[in-house]
């Protein structure tokens, strides 16, 4: 009996040890995004949204913060010409790098030369659908230091941007060297490669599980530095803002991303319902909203009804609708704040002017008042933007309303972004006019937007965001001036005539630049937008939570 009830003890004290010891549940936040993803690797998508994600577990060599400053991020520190890490020989720039002694992928290789030169080689390999190869081409050789913990750029010509984010990229070379790279020195489909589905990446967490339409969940990289105050991150993809705003509302979010997250209007009108729930993280916008004009199409081809369509939107009646006056109206691609921004005089509304530049270009109104053009087709627009954003598809209805009063009949055609995006935009198979934004941020000058050597098609593998199809030999050549000048001032007077020209002749019509809002629960800790120089997870590491109360 003695013995059983010993025993008895042993177990209580061992099943109370258990007890006593349970582990504490993990600081975890959940974020809610509208637009999952395109891909998971940085150098494989141009999307603002995907970049949201890929910041939580890739890293650069450098960064923009939120004063839109260059910062060391992988790097030790930035190269300039005035701390001699860069320097110009005749024509060509040489930069030197080093890497952080604790820069780690998260399988706890360090993050070494090697992994910039496959990156670099995947890049120039003409096959590959990548993007940075404008970059990449320009660059003569990367010479790993002996330690390879460094290395050495040398550029064929002057390149200003050469310390900016994502001009180099990393890629696993202990890991995907062998696979990528034949004996014959021909580099294989990072795309169809494994890695693409499941990456090893470097930033402060790593990612755990992705359910594709549903979330993506990531625990802490414990090889980062600094190490994260966070043990997970989720990230939910939901169908609509409406969605967001009802999950944040029944406690299942911490607070949504940037691009991709609530539109302007939803964000404050959720922190004006519940200020003792809510609070939102605003930034200044890069993000440039416009109409992109297929210049492919036979109507669109005419100038006079590109400036007709311009002048009959009211854009800053639709800006102020849209945004409750948050938003900029744009007048040209850069924002207020971008070093290269020039003062254009507003694009105004004249629905008389745009109704006879209708008339010039034969696009006469029948008995119906509903346009048609010389052969007797009814002119009629398609409107292609994503589905996921209420004030996206407020925005379109407003133009759609503007165009007939002008006799232009449209239609509105929404698509979940990745299809909108990946397969319409990005292939140019959207027929007439698509909304959407692009982030412009201090490294962007036009050069993917407006030469016309950067027209995306299959025979170049989609590469290239001039969408619209823009040809203009001027300023295909002022870019590529603008791309090696070394010089601020004169940089600024090649894009100023650029920026001119593009109003002239308007492959685009510019709408806004939006604000980038980042709505949370009170609670939530190191949310700082920068909007548009870096993604929200810029500081991934130092964000933090505490427990909710009750009501939240």
């Amino acid at each position: 009996m003695r013995r059983l009830a010993l025993l008895a003890l042993l177990v209580v004290a061992v099943v109370g040890g258990a007890a006593g010891c349970q582990r504490p549940a993990p600081l975890r936040l959940v974020l809610g995004t509208t637009s999952e993803p395109d891909t998971l690797v940085p150098m494989l998508t141009t999307s603002a949204t995907a970049h949201e994600v890929h910041a939580l577990f890739w890293r650069e060599l450098t960064l923009r913060d939120p004063a839109w400053q260059l910062q060391p991020d992988l790097a030790e520190r930035v190269p300039s010409l005035e701390n001699g890490d860069a320097r110009l020989e005749g024509e060509r720039l040489i930069v030197h790098w080093r890497l952080r002694a604790d820069a780690r992928w998260d399988d706890g290789a360090p993050v070494v030369a090697d992994d910039f030169a496959l990156a670099l080689l995947v890049q120039q390999d003409g096959t590959q659908e990548v993007v940075g190869r404008d970059d990449a081409t320009r660059v003569e050789r990367l010479l790993p230091d002996a330690d390879g913990r460094g290395f050495t750029v040398t550029w064929r010509e002057p390149n200003p941007f050469f310390a900016e984010p994502r001009v180099h990229r990393a890629l696993p070379a202990h890991l995907l060297r062998a696979r990528l790279v034949d004996e014959a020195g021909r580099v294989r489909a990072l795309a169809r490669d494994p890695f693409a589905q499941a990456p090893v990446g470097n930033g402060p967490f790593h990612l755990v599980e992705h359910a594709p339409g549903q979330f993506l969940r990531f625990a802490r990289n414990q090889h980062a530095t600094p190490r994260p105050l966070l043990d997970e991150v989720v990230v939910r993809v939901l169908p609509s803002a409406a969605a967001l705003t009802a999950a944040l509302e029944a406690g299942e979010l911490d607070a949504t991303v940037g691009a991709g997250g609530l539109p302007l209007d939803a964000a404050l009108a959720l922190v004006e319902r519940a200020p003792a729930r809510f609070a939102a993280a605003r930034a200044t916008g890069a993000q440039w909203a416009h109409l992109e004009l297929n210049l492919d199409d036979p109507w669109l081809k005419d100038l006079r009804v590109r400036r007709a369509l311009a002048l009959a939107i009211p854009r800053a009646r639709i800006v102020e609708a849209t945004s409750k006056g948050a938003a900029l109206v744009a007048e040209s691609y850069f924002p207020p704040q971008h070093w290269a921004h020039a003062a254009l005089p507003p694009l105004p509304h004249d629905p008389v002017a745009a109704r006879a530049l209708l008339d010039e270009a034969g696009l006469r109104a029948g008995p119906d008042g509903l346009r048609v053009d010389a052969t007797g087709v009814r002119v009629s627009l398609v409107l292609s933007s994503s589905s996921e954003s209420a004030d996206v598809e407020q925005t379109l209805l407003l133009v759609q309303r503007a165009l007939a009063e002008v006799g232009i009949h449209s239609r509105l055609e929404l698509a979940p972004f990745k299809v909108f995006f990946g397969e319409g935009v990005r292939k140019r198979k959207f027929p007439h006019l698509a909304y959407l934004a692009w982030t412009v941020d201090p490294s962007t000058i036009g050069t993917q937007l407006w030469r016309e050597d950067r027209i995306p098609s299959a025979d170049n593998g989609f590469k290239g965001q001039n969408t619209t199809g823009y040809r203009n030999p001027e300023v295909t050549a002022l870019l590529a001036e603008a791309d090696r000048t070394l010089d601020v001032d004169e940089r600024k007077r090649q894009l100023a005539r650029v920026q001119q020209l593009l109003r002239e002749e308007l492959p685009a019509i510019p709408m806004a630049f939006k604000p980038v809002v980042v709505v949370h629960r009170i609670g939530v800790r190191g949310l700082q937008p920068t909007g548009g120089a870096a993604p929200l997870a810029w500081n991934a590491a130092t964000w933090s939570v505490a427990p909710r109360t009750i009501g939240q």
